[in-house]
């Protein structure tokens, strides 16, 4: 019998005693179907909020991303060791977004980077990567190709999802009436549209981090980090907080405690909009604000571990201090900047 959405709705369908499973093909056969926009809103939606009733498995987050990674808009990268982070597709409503501060001293530490996201996305509907590299003066909706381009020659690159894949807009009207988490806000953090070998992706409770390891080891990535970043974004919390390590083809827990390496813990900044966040980004990378400086050299540090350029995170975390006084920090922001410009 041929795969049928209607019959995998109602699979995941029948409550928590009678609701099965979806097999990797079954799930990416489904994701497929929603955006090809072959299903009506009401079939999509009682699929999202059956799937979020049963639960993600990592067979099916697997799949889905598996479906997605197929109507991808990507051209080949010829790259290797860079890095993908996602920024909370959703935004940022509580805190400062300063993700972009510990990726570009990382960047300037010998990373390659590539972040992505959405915009005014829900539940949240706040501050997204782009939105902040907008205000910072860069156009977050160029083409991939120029994202390549960026990529190899200033070691970052941005890539929105609208770009590189335009489907998931159709989904934009039902995901707003939900106003739910559904699996797509995982799948989108775990998205890695260029491919890379190395992930950070945040999840939004820490449950979901061992499962998020076993998709991204069966996606062939060969080492990730999976954290609970501030509000689900891929910035570390200066704060104790655990995370996941899949190193290898093994995953194990990771403990990610700043006060191990003498920076004391802070709560996250105050919500500020795109423009204020822009502002503590350039703030962190010239040294202007010594709180805003620990937040960054603590996120900077777990990305250069994490990009193989540091042998351990306090290693990774003296790379960044010394990037940072050099000023070689500001100077890759300019250079960013320059490279970017709208």
């Amino acid at each position: 019998m041929g795969t049928d959405f209607g019959r995998l709705l109602k699979a995941v369908a029948k409550g928590k005693e009678g609701s099965r499973n979806l097999t990797k093909d079954e799930a990416a056969f489904a994701i497929g179907s929603i955006l090809d926009g072959k299903e009506d809103d009401a079939r999509v939606a009682a699929f999202l909020t059956a799937m979020r009733f049963k639960g993600t498995t990592d067979e099916e987050l697997s799949g889905f991303l598996e479906g997605m990674r197929q109507r991808y808009r990507m051209p080949q990268v010829n790259l290797t060791n860079f890095i993908d982070t996602a920024g909370a597709y959703d935004g940022r409503k509580r805190t400062l977004h300063l993700s972009l501060s510990g990726t570009i001293i990382a960047c300037a530490a010998g990373c390659r980077i590539v972040t992505h996201s959405g915009s005014d996305l829900p539940p949240k509907k706040g501050v997204a990567t782009g939105d902040v590299l907008e205000a910072l003066g860069v156009n977050s909706k160029y083409p991939v190709n120029e994202a390549v381009n960026m990529l190899q020659k200033t070691g970052f690159a941005f890539v929105h999802e609208s770009v590189y894949l335009p489907e998931m807009e159709r989904l934009r009207g039902i995901r707003n009436s939900l106003g739910f988490r559904s699996f797509i806000n995982t799948c989108e953090m775990a998205a890695n549209p260029f491919g890379a070998k190395i992930q950070l992706i945040s999840v939004a409770h820490e449950h979901f981090m061992e499962l998020v390891a076993k998709s991204a080891m069966a996606q062939n990535v060969e080492r990730a980090i999976v954290i609970t970043g501030v509000e689900s974004s891929d910035e570390i919390p200066l704060e104790r907080s655990e995370a996941v390590l899949l190193d290898n083809g093994e995953i194990r827990q990771l403990l990610l405690d700043p006060a191990e390496y003498g920076l004391p813990y802070l709560k996250p900044e105050p919500f500020g909009d795109a423009k204020r966040c822009a502002g503590a980004v350039k703030a962190a990378l010239s040294e202007a604000d010594k709180g805003l400086v620990n937040r960054a050299l603590f996120d900077a540090g777990v990305k250069i571990f994490l990009g193989r350029k540091a042998d351990s995170i306090g290693q990774g975390i003296e790379k960044a201090r010394e990037v940072l006084e050099s000023k070689k920090a500001a100077e890759k922001i300019e250079e960013m900047l320059s490279a970017h410009a709208r």
